[in-house]
């Protein structure tokens, strides 16, 4: 029972924390193409009437999108993070990022240049399948 009422206790502030506030506006300002172009399938509730938020804060990261419900991360990797550096750095924050109960996708710039309808429909899947464990799992 401790460990639940630990973990609901970080879960209240996990999210948006306000110290990150000014960096996550930052990062919406200045989203980068294959962002914006991710953005535009994904606003409005296009896909599945899901919500994402973009430049969300989970703990002390912030990922690019967000769908509180089902607990999706979406992270759009350039050139950068395959450098050995961000490889390393990207693992440690996706294992922390997951194991607050988050599942996190990721695509790279060039998927989603080149095959935007192959990530479409990779969210998609991905989406359904969390919504449909989701709907289950509910009482």
């Amino acid at each position: 029972m401790e460990n639940v009422l630990a973990r609901e206790s970080f879960m209240s502030v996990l999210y948006n924390h306000k110290m990150m506030e000014a960096r996550r506006r930052e990062l919406r300002q200045n989203m980068t193409e294959a962002e914006e172009r991710f953005w535009s399938v994904v606003r409005r509730q296009q896909i599945l009437n899901t919500k994402f938020r973009r430049q969300f804060s989970i703990h002390t990261y912030v990922v690019d999108f967000y769908a509180a419900i089902p607990r999706l991360a979406v992270e759009i990797d350039g050139d950068y993070h395959l450098e050995p550096e961000a490889v390393a750095y990207d693992f440690i924050r996706q294992v922390e990022i997951e194991n607050c109960g988050i599942t996190m996708i990721r695509f790279t710039n060039q998927e989603v240049f080149n095959d935007l309808d192959r990530v479409v429909l990779r969210l998609t899947n991905v989406l359904q399948e969390l919504l449909t464990k989701r709907s289950h799992s509910s009482p």
